[in-house]
């Protein structure tokens, strides 16, 4: 930590607003090239965001724009993002996504150059939970439609996988922590679980990683205590009282 002489911002932005509270613009007053025009819709809805230089009340030098169009029941019918600020929506990391949503306003088909061909279809369940994105990933749910699993939709590998309390808490999860494309019950991808405060059991009280070290310790005030580290699940449990934690 250094005392500087002269203070410096580090972070300064302006915003301008409608009648209806939309903010309009975002001008960057440190960084040039960051200022953002929002274009709303005649209900309130963003359908335009221009980012560049400000200039009398325009953006100038365009260095990025985003633009929706929107259904009447707020489905994204096409999104269009220009990450260059050319106007073209072709380039590497644009999109020109036009998508299909069903009558209960679920996303079904994506065509993401808007070629007239779908690139991804989309399928759901019968509760509405989402399965398959048709591009990378397919969802596992249990009875009470809880998402249990995630998995790669081309080699099934696993990639991640959550566990409940019956109250409907999060008790762990585990994920592909290294990287190497499936979930292993090692080190490599260690369960993180959840010990929340059974007479408030919208608390998190403490976070554990693998089966014997305490990840953090969770305050009302301070948020996560890092520490204690060494310590195993059960030894700390024994220590609560069944009021305080709920396993």
């Amino acid at each position: 930590m250094k005392d500087l002489t002269t203070d410096r911002t580090f972070y300064q932005v302006d915003l301008t607003y409608d009648r209806n509270s939309n903010i309009t613009w975002a001008e960057d007053a440190i960084h040039t090239g960051f200022d953002v025009k929002y274009t709303l819709d005649d209900l309130n809805r963003l359908v335009m965001a221009e980012e560049g230089t400000e200039s009398s009340g325009s953006i100038a030098s365009r260095t990025r724009q985003e633009l929706w169009t929107l259904t009447q029941t707020g489905n994204w019918e096409l999104f269009k993002r220009d990450i260059n600020g050319n106007n073209t929506f072709s380039d590497s990391g644009d999109f020109n996504d036009d998508r299909t949503h069903n009558v209960v306003n679920e996303l079904t088909a994506r065509d993401v150059d808007d070629n007239g061909t779908d690139d991804y279809t989309l399928t759901y369940d019968g509760a509405g939970n989402l399965t398959d994105d048709g591009e990378s990933y397919t969802y596992v749910y249990d009875a009470w439609y809880r998402l249990r699993k995630v998995k790669n939709r081309s080699t099934s590998a696993l990639i991640a996988e959550l566990t409940y309390y019956g109250t409907n808490h999060r008790k762990g999860h585990h994920y592909d922590v290294d990287g190497d494309g499936e979930v292993e019950n090692t080190s490599d991808d260690p369960w993180v679980s959840f010990a929340w405060n059974a007479p408030r059991p919208w608390q998190l009280v403490a976070t554990f990683e693998g089966s014997n070290s305490l990840e953090c310790q969770h305050s009302a005030l301070r948020g996560c205590l890092r520490g204690t580290i060494g310590v195993s699940l059960s030894t700390r449990l024994e220590c609560r009282t069944p009021a305080h934690i709920a396993l």
